[in-house]
């Protein structure tokens, strides 16, 4: 696959399933990632939370093969990754219908409060549980915060969730709370 300013976001994504540094990702590394959000917001993949997670990281899963025409039991290179992700969530139509219900849930295991936002400290807990490392979550908080409350609203995140992938605006708000990835000017 050709190297664009996507590719560096492509790769740590796929670093973040790939934590045994195999060069390689299965069904079994993504559920991996699943039970890591779980146990960090204290949640049970027996509980309906922990099932709804699980289910919906499968999912995540089951497309990104079809876009890649591997097995659902197969393997996948970072390339293939790479290929089916843009295929699939940035090029394609699925990034509402199958990324985004996964975000969502995960989001909602991070609003510990249960009252529809996070707070800097749950997204800087939600960070840590995906493997992402923010060095100034106040800065990337605040340029996501779009209508400067204090709090990100589950729209609000899932819409830098997206502006991340799809933007190559070194200053657009996804790019700042993924800094660790975003492109350079």
């Amino acid at each position: 696959m050709e190297k664009t300013p996507l590719s560096p976001k492509l790769d740590a994504a796929f670093d973040q399933i790939d934590t045994a540094r195999r060069g390689t990702i299965d069904r079994a590394a993504i559920l991996q990632q699943a039970g890591r959000v779980l146990g960090a917001f204290g949640q049970e993949t027996s509980t309906a939370r922990g099932r709804e997670t699980v289910s919906l990281y499968g999912w995540y899963w089951d497309c990104l093969c079809s876009q890649a025409g591997v097995s659902r039991d197969g393997r996948m290179t970072r390339e293939e990754f790479g290929a089916a992700f843009q295929g699939a969530f940035i090029d394609g139509e699925k990034f509402a219908a199958v990324y985004t219900p996964m975000a969502l849930a995960t989001i909602r295991l991070a609003d510990g409060d249960n009252d529809g936002y996070l707070a800097p400290a749950e997204l800087a807990r939600l960070w840590r549980a995906i493997g992402s490392s923010v060095d100034d979550i106040t800065g990337a908080f605040t340029a996501v915060d779009t209508d400067g409350d204090g709090l990100l609203s589950v729209l609000e995140v899932l819409d830098a969730i997206r502006d991340f992938y799809t933007s190559d605006d070194p200053d657009s708000p996804g790019n700042l709370l993924y800094r660790q990835v975003a492109p350079t000017a």
